[in-house]
Formats: C-alpha cells, structure tokens, sequence
C-alpha cells in the first residue's frame, strides 16, 4: 500500500491537484438510449461521492499520469452513456447486497487512511467474518486470466489494509466473479468453462 501511495507522494501539496477532485463527465448519448435509462446513469451511484480524500483504491490503481490528468481535467471530460451499462449494472448489484447485510457484516462501508499526508479512501461490497467480498460483472475471457486476476489482488490487498487499520480481522479475500457474456452450450460441452458464478480466491 505504501509503495503505491508514494508514487503520488509529489502531487499531494501541488494546486494542480486538488484534494477530494470528482472525475465528474459530462454525459453524451450518442448512441440514442432511451431517457429514463439515461437518467438512470446520470445519479450519483458511488458511495464515496463528496469525500474529502487524495484518491480512493478504485483510482489508485490507475497509472499515475492518467490518475493526475482524470482529476486535472474532470470537468472537461466526456463519457457515452452506452459506456457505462455494465458500471449501472455494478451499482444494482451492490444495492442488492445490501439487502444481505446484518449485524454480523458489512456492505458498502467506506473507510479511509492518511498515509504521508494523502488521505486514501476505499469502500468493499461485502464483509462477514474476516471474509472481503468484491463482486464483479465480468467477461468470460477474464476467467483465469492472470493479468486481471493480478489487478484483482492489488485492489483487494488495499481494501484488506483499510480494514486491517481500522481494527477489522482479515482472513480472507475472494472476488465473486458473475459472467455476463456466459453460455450454457458451452458449460455443457467444455469442462474448462466457468460457472455462471465463480468465487476466486486471491492471495493476502
């Protein structure tokens, strides 16, 4: 966690980047997708909307120089809403979680760490006795694939360590990989093809 931070270490103190900066897009939709659905995206869907932070894990995974111009440039910045179906589809998914939460675990509850002078935030989908849970709406193609699953452990490393300084007990971390693009006629007829949904397990 720290390796990572420091890379950013120069830029906590610089005016050309500001504490807290929302990569706030303007929205096109060029694609012509009906209103309600446009709408839909427009809400603020992330729980760390309006905190008062450097960056969050989800944005400290990105290389610094893109990191640095997405908060140097936020406003100016455009995404297609045909772009961000899947992210909506993120969003349903944690809020259905949710409903699975009691007073032995958590859902959604964000935490954060200062580490020379950056404050760093994160919030995981689902916690339960010392179990990290992330959920994520992927391809098929990224089932095994070592490069993503390597991105998965850096994220789910970080999110340990934000729990692990607030006192919580980590035992555990496992993504729970749901297949969007999965096939039942090739379930059937290949035996290296996924379940619909796989927990993966990564290493801590």
């Amino acid at each position: 966690m720290y390796c990572m931070v420091f890379n950013y270490g120069k830029f906590v103190n610089s005016n050309r980047v500001p504490h807290g900066a929302l990569f706030v897009m303007n929205l096109t939709n060029q694609r012509g997708l009906p209103d309600m659905l446009v709408r839909a995206i427009e809400q603020s869907w992330y729980s760390g909307e309006g905190e008062k932070r450097f960056t969050s894990v989800t944005q400290l995974l990105k290389p610094t120089k893109q990191l640095i111009l997405e908060k140097r440039h936020a406003k100016a910045l455009k995404q297609d809403a045909s772009d961000m179906i899947w992210s909506l589809m993120g969003s349903a998914m944690r809020k259905v979680i949710e409903a699975a939460e009691d007073v032995n675990s958590l859902s959604e509850e964000r935490l954060r760490v200062e580490i020379d002078g950056a404050v760093i935030t994160g919030g995981i989908d689902f916690y339960e006795d010392g179990v990290i849970s992330d959920f994520k709406f992927t391809g098929v193609w990224n089932h095994g694939r070592v490069s993503r699953i390597a991105e998965w452990e850096k994220q789910l490393n970080m999110y340990a360590y934000l729990y692990q300084q607030h006192g919580f007990p980590v035992e555990k971390l496992q993504v729970v990989a749901i297949y969007r693009d999965w096939n039942r006629a090739r379930w059937e007829k290949d035996t290296d093809y996924p379940e619909q949904v796989e927990t993966i397990d990564i290493p801590l």
